[in-house]
Protein backbone atom coordinates (compact mmCIF):
# COMPACT_ATOMS: atom_id res chain seq x y z
CA UNK A 1 0.00 0.00 0.00
CA UNK A 2 1.05 3.58 -0.43
CA UNK A 3 3.38 4.52 2.42
CA UNK A 4 1.96 8.05 2.82
CA UNK A 5 -1.64 6.81 2.93
CA UNK A 6 -0.71 4.19 5.51
CA UNK A 7 1.10 6.75 7.66
CA UNK A 8 -1.86 9.14 7.60
CA UNK A 9 -4.22 6.23 8.16
CA UNK A 10 -2.37 5.15 11.29
CA UNK A 11 -2.75 8.64 12.73
CA UNK A 12 -6.48 8.93 12.06
CA UNK A 13 -7.57 5.28 12.10
CA UNK A 14 -5.31 3.07 14.22
CA UNK A 15 -5.47 -0.72 13.92
CA UNK A 16 -7.75 -1.01 16.97
CA UNK A 17 -10.33 1.24 15.28
CA UNK A 18 -10.05 -0.30 11.81
CA UNK A 19 -11.79 -3.50 12.86
CA UNK A 20 -14.95 -1.41 13.29
CA UNK A 21 -14.66 0.19 9.85
CA UNK A 22 -17.13 -1.88 7.83
CA UNK A 23 -19.55 -0.89 5.13
CA UNK A 24 -22.51 -1.92 7.27
CA UNK A 25 -21.45 0.13 10.29
CA UNK A 26 -20.60 3.09 8.08
CA UNK A 27 -24.07 2.94 6.49
CA UNK A 28 -25.72 2.88 9.93
CA UNK A 29 -23.51 5.74 11.14
CA UNK A 30 -24.31 7.94 8.12
CA UNK A 31 -28.04 7.14 8.40
CA UNK A 32 -28.02 8.13 12.07
CA UNK A 33 -26.25 11.39 11.24
CA UNK A 34 -28.81 12.11 8.50
CA UNK A 35 -31.71 11.52 10.90
CA UNK A 36 -30.00 13.68 13.53
CA UNK A 37 -29.49 16.46 10.99
CA UNK A 38 -33.10 16.27 9.79
CA UNK A 39 -34.47 16.45 13.34
CA UNK A 40 -32.34 19.45 14.28
CA UNK A 41 -33.08 21.25 11.03
CA UNK A 42 -36.80 20.70 11.61
CA UNK A 43 -36.46 22.20 15.08
CA UNK A 44 -34.50 25.22 13.81
CA UNK A 45 -36.44 26.53 10.81
CA UNK A 46 -35.36 30.17 11.23
CA UNK A 47 -31.76 29.64 10.07
CA UNK A 48 -32.72 28.22 6.66
CA UNK A 49 -34.23 31.31 5.10
CA UNK A 50 -30.93 33.17 4.59
CA UNK A 51 -28.81 30.18 3.54
CA UNK A 52 -30.84 29.12 0.50
CA UNK A 53 -29.34 30.11 -2.82
CA UNK A 54 -30.21 29.66 -6.49
CA UNK A 55 -26.77 28.41 -7.51
CA UNK A 56 -26.98 25.42 -5.19
CA UNK A 57 -29.90 23.99 -7.13
CA UNK A 58 -28.71 24.65 -10.68
CA UNK A 59 -29.18 21.59 -12.91
CA UNK A 60 -25.64 21.79 -14.27
CA UNK A 61 -24.10 21.67 -10.82
CA UNK A 62 -26.36 18.83 -9.72
CA UNK A 63 -25.52 16.76 -12.81
CA UNK A 64 -21.79 17.30 -12.26
CA UNK A 65 -22.09 16.58 -8.54
CA UNK A 66 -24.06 13.38 -9.06
CA UNK A 67 -21.71 12.27 -11.83
CA UNK A 68 -18.78 12.57 -9.42
CA UNK A 69 -20.75 10.58 -6.83
CA UNK A 70 -21.50 7.81 -9.33
CA UNK A 71 -17.85 7.62 -10.39
CA UNK A 72 -16.82 7.46 -6.73
CA UNK A 73 -19.23 4.62 -5.95
CA UNK A 74 -18.11 2.84 -9.12
CA UNK A 75 -14.45 3.10 -8.06
CA UNK A 76 -15.28 1.66 -4.65
CA UNK A 77 -17.10 -1.20 -6.35
CA UNK A 78 -14.26 -1.85 -8.81
CA UNK A 79 -11.69 -2.10 -6.01
CA UNK A 80 -13.77 -4.49 -3.90
CA UNK A 81 -11.27 -7.35 -4.35
CA UNK A 82 -8.32 -5.43 -2.92
CA UNK A 83 -8.20 -6.25 0.78
CA UNK A 84 -5.33 -3.87 1.52
CA UNK A 85 -7.49 -0.84 0.72
CA UNK A 86 -10.58 -1.96 2.63
CA UNK A 87 -10.47 0.63 5.41
CA UNK A 88 -9.80 3.42 2.93
CA UNK A 89 -12.70 2.30 0.73
CA UNK A 90 -15.00 2.33 3.77
CA UNK A 91 -13.97 5.91 4.60
CA UNK A 92 -14.57 7.08 1.02
CA UNK A 93 -17.88 5.21 0.97
CA UNK A 94 -18.95 7.05 4.11
CA UNK A 95 -18.04 10.39 2.58
CA UNK A 96 -19.93 9.63 -0.63
CA UNK A 97 -22.94 8.29 1.26
CA UNK A 98 -22.92 11.38 3.47
CA UNK A 99 -22.97 13.53 0.32
CA UNK A 100 -25.98 11.64 -0.99
CA UNK A 101 -27.70 11.98 2.38
CA UNK A 102 -26.96 15.69 2.49
CA UNK A 103 -28.35 16.17 -0.99
CA UNK A 104 -31.51 14.29 -0.08
CA UNK A 105 -31.89 16.35 3.11
CA UNK A 106 -31.57 19.62 1.14
CA UNK A 107 -34.34 18.56 -1.22
CA UNK A 108 -36.58 17.27 1.57
CA UNK A 109 -36.08 20.48 3.54
CA UNK A 110 -36.83 22.56 0.45
CA UNK A 111 -40.06 20.70 -0.34
CA UNK A 112 -41.28 20.70 3.27
CA UNK A 113 -40.68 24.43 3.68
Amino acid sequence: MNHAAEKIGQLRFPEKLRKFLTFRLMTVFVALLAVWSFVFSALDKASHSTVEGGFTYSPTLLVLYNTILVVGFWLIYRTRDRKEYYWLRVIFYGMLLGSVGGEILIFVRRFLA
